[in-house]
């Protein structure tokens, strides 16, 4: 008999820069007979479902997408979500966006921002009638990233908190025999699930690094959901046929191995037979046209874009214009035939007139896009036709960078044979050996030095090529660079030495070397100041221990972070945390933006870090940093248990300090609205002014948190209470343009007419923002609105729209003639009348309807206004 115990364990440290997570400490699985049996660590129902879905599903994409979104730069990639693409892509069931990009630019950052913006969109809905998954592909992990594994990996994300029955009988089905679900059996179960939601949206990154065949089937498993791509789109390799009589079962052969051109053309009989039919005409005998043509039909992902692409489809190769057309991921079809190795396509491409150097696509280049690949006599043939070969284009900059990065030893000694500068500095890793360096190529990193490149050439996001490959820890490749001269300590790039990058990644046999060589283990430079502070930023305990010993000291402030306690504090790393207090951090050092490790540790509620430190003595109440105190980070960031804590721990909770004033209007201006009733129900006095909202109230009306407003409100906030930059939360609401928030204030009391703050009046307040590039216009005149059905007074001005030439309002309007004047300080300043008036032109604007001022001054053009 054999036994499966499978128990759920402790995930490992999120990966940095977007690399791998760490070890993890479990799922454990022991087998000891013949049957398989699941049991949890605790007997909870809860445990069971979480050992069931490690059962199922082998890959847990929740640690991989933590550690990226923890890199994440606040606001880094908020376009995106405002793109109108992926607006549509979000609102039409079934959709695919496919994003492509340059490697390096960022995509899996944009994936996991994405995902986090859909994880914040399904907690507003109820009973979680949106799912939520992501993939996060990786060639390295081929093996693993079955069709099977990746389709269980997402029914596991989108099954939290749903019934399990389905999933616990078919582990019942399997277990007398010992066996586990095949794929037909999980896309069942998944798609099972997938129907039990409104909407269901999947984010895939690297979709080009997804191994096994044609990843077109996998594709289409996730076609009903909203499916995003963040990836490079490969052109399809296509074999060549030699024989006329036999086009048609070969475009019929080819079709079929075009996962999604299959199922289109199958779906649709006389689609097909338009197709093929069409093929063979234009072919005109030629297979090199067929191929040619069902690259440029594979990219297809609708009917629509299919019946699009046949019509485009070119008759020969013979016209310049045709031949050399741009558009797509590759560019052009040469660069496409480049990047498959296609060399006879490309010969012919060439004799029919294609540019051999047109910039184009992903690769700049079709022979970038040959020598990336390594297709070296697809390299020969365009050489031959004239490619310049240090033609700067392209991700890469050049041919001989793509080959080195690559480690296509034979392409890069070809190319250098051809006249390639060896060291010329261009694209993101500066020159052939950083990229080389960088993927641990050794005998390409050895050829480019036998050949001349210089060692230390600084240059590239790495700097040198040894802190390239130490940031990877290719410690073969790092010994390399040293023995044939690399300073071990040169000063450049994103982490200032090799050391800190190696660090930072936590390669402690790199490190070791590194130190070994004479590397300096305090020395200042790079984007955390020192390796230490890498290290504890990254969770690195084992490379911490190997850095103090080595000298390191461990409060030396520099960085982000100003230091390794504040790094590892930040990052939640509590055991980094507890070592280096053990090795004498000052618990309470006041440095860097946070002020304190507290403050660090509190901002992102690291709850277990925080207690760890009050235990070693941190002062609760130590005023420094932004936030002034931890309290007030904690209520800033919404971490509910961590403000628990620390109120507990004796903050005190209405201490002013810090760019909020106090932990409530912290809270108050997140719309936390969990942490408001906490703060309160400790005793916050609700009206405390202080900060530049002056008090809560404002702060919540002025970002529009209507919940929090209300709250505030019912806890007995004064609706009228004069403090702060906009003078009551009234003005703020209006200015801002939260129209809900305008009306729910008025609903208490507000006065709509009382005179305070930068703009006077709600009214002005609604004018002045107005103009303003980031509020829509209709909810400023819902707001105007709103205050004037409120009785706000007539005498102040009103804009009206001269477009529509309508008004929600009752008042006297009165044409004149104004000079409108474009300045830096008032862009859309009336000269007769002297207030914004929306008017976004220079010169005289003849008959500009305007409100003007209801008192006892004559207008511009000497009439009193009539009441």
């Amino acid at each position: 008999m054999s036994v499966v115990n499978v128990a759920g364990g402790t995930g490992g440290g999120g990966g940095s820069g977007g690399g791998h997570g760490g070890d993890g400490y479990g799922p454990q699985i022991h087998v000891t007979g013949d049957y398989t049996h699941i049991h949890g660590a605790a007997n909870t129902e809860f445990q069971e479902d979480i050992t069931l879905i490690q059962w199922i599903s082998p890959i847990n994409f929740f640690l991989r997408h933590q550690a990226i979104s923890e890199i994440r730069k606040k606001n880094t990639g908020d376009w995106l979500l405002e793109h109108l693409e992926f607006l549509k892509w979000k609102s039409v069931t079934g959709s695919i966006l496919w994003c492509t990009g340059i490697p390096g630019m960022g995509k899996t950052v944009l994936a996991s921002k994405v995902v986090d913006y859909l994880a914040q969109l399904q907690q507003l809905e109820e009973n979680s009638k949106i799912g939520v998954a992501s993939v996060y592909l990786n060639y390295k992990e081929t093996e693993l990233q079955t069709e099977k594994n990746l389709l269980a990996a997402i029914w596991g994300q989108l099954t939290i908190n749903k019934d399990m029955s389905q999933a616990r009988n078919l582990y019942n089905s399997h277990r007398s025999k010992g066996t586990h679900p095949g794929l037909s059996e999980i896309h069942q179960l998944t798609s099972a699930l997938v129907a039990t939601f409104k909407a269901v949206y999947i984010v895939v990154d690297a979709m080009d690094e997804y191994q096994h065949g044609e990843y077109h089937p996998l594709l289409r498993q996730f076609l009903q959901p909203h499916l995003l791509l963040p990836s490079q789109f490969p052109v399809v390799s296509l074999q060549l046929q030699a024989d006329e009589r036999d086009m048609r079962s070969y475009i019929t052969a080819q079709i079929d191995h075009h996962q999604i051109l299959k199922e289109f053309l199958y779906e649709d009989m006389n689609l097909r037979e338009e197709v093929i039919n069409k093929l063979i005409v234009k072919a005109n005998g030629m297979f090199l046209m067929v191929q040619l043509q069902l690259q440029l039909l594979s990219n297809a992902l609708t009917v629509e874009a299919l019946e699009q692409a046949l019509d485009d489809l070119p008759d020969d190769l013979e016209n310049n214009c045709e031949v050399n057309k741009i558009g797509g991921t590759y560019g052009t079809a040469l660069q496409a035939a480049a990047n498959e190795g296609h060399t006879e396509t490309v010969q012919h491409l060439l004799k029919s007139g294609a540019q051999v150097d047109l910039v184009a696509g992903v690769y700049g280049t079709a022979l970038q896009a040959a020598a990336k690949r390594g297709h070296i006599e697809t390299v020969k043939v365009l050489l031959n036709s004239g490619a310049q070969v240090d033609l700067v284009a392209g991700p890469y900059g050049t041919a001989l960078q793509a080959a080195g990065y690559q480690g296509h030893t034979e392409t890069v000694q070809l190319l250098l044979n051809s006249g390639a500068q060896v060291d010329l500095v261009t694209g993101e890793y500066g020159i052939a050996l950083q990229a080389a360096a960088y993927e641990g190529h050794i005998g390409t990193v050895q050829l480019l030095l036998n050949l001349g490149a210089q060692v230390d050439l600084v240059s590239g996001h790495f700097g040198t090529a040894l802190q390239a490959a130490a940031y990877e820890g290719h410690i073969g490749t790092v010994q390399l660079l040293l023995n044939l001269g690399a300073q071990v300590d040169l000063v450049s790039g994103h982490f200032g030495t090799a050391l800190q990058a190696a660090a930072y990644e936590g390669h402690i046999g790199t490190v070791q070397l590194l130190l070994n060589s004479g590397a300096q283990v305090d020395l200042v430079s790079g984007h955390f100041g020192t390796a230490l502070q890498a290290a504890a930023f990254g969770g690195h305990i084992e490379t911490v221990q190997l850095l103090l010993n080595s000298g390191a000291q461990v409060d030396l402030v520099a960085g982000p972070y100003a230091t390794a306690l504040q790094a590892a504090a930040f990052g939640g790393h509590t055991e980094t945390v507890q070592l280096l207090l053990n090795s004498g951090a000052q618990v309470d050092l006041v440095t860097g933006e946070y002020g304190t490790t507290l403050q660090a540790a509190a901002y992102e509620g690291h709850i277990g870090t925080v207690q760890l430190l009050l235990n070693s003595g941190a002062q609760v109440d130590l005023v420094s940093g932004h936030f002034g105190t931890a309290l007030q980070a904690a209520a800033f960031g919404g971490h509910i248990e961590t403000v628990q804590l620390l109120i507990n721990s004796g903050a005190q909770v209405d201490l002013v300090a810090g760019h909020y004033g106090t932990a409530l209007q912290a809270a108050a201006s997140m719309g936390n609205t969990e942490t408001v009733q906490l703060l309160l129900n400790s005793g916050a006095q609700v009206d405390l002014v202080a900060g530049p909202y002056g008090t809560a109230l404002q702060a919540a009306a002025s970002l529009g948190f209507t919940e929090t407003v209300k709250l505030l409100l019912n806890s007995g906030a004064q609706v009228d209470l004069i403090a702060g930059y906009y003078g009551t939360a009234l003005h703020a609401a209006a200015y801002e343009g939260h129209t809900e928030t305008v009306q729910l204030l008025i609903n208490s009391g507000a006065q709509v007419d009382l005179v305070t703050g930068k703009y006077r009046t709600p009214l002005l307040a609604a004018l002045h923002s107005f103009n303003s590039p980031w509020r829509l216009k209709t909810n400023i005149y819902h707001i105007i609105s709103t205050l004037l059905n409120a009785g706000a007074k007539k005498k102040y001005p009103v804009i009206y729209n001269p477009v529509t030439q309508n008004t929600i309002w009752s008042l006297l309007l009165r044409p004149h003639k104004g000079n409108h004047i474009l300045t830096p300080d008032k862009p859309l300043i009336c000269t007769m009348c002297d207030l914004a008036c929306g008017m976004a032109v220079s010169g005289t604007t003849p008959d500009h309807p305007h409100l003007y001022y209801d008192d006892d001054k004559n207008d511009a053009d000497g009439n009193n206004n009539v009441d």
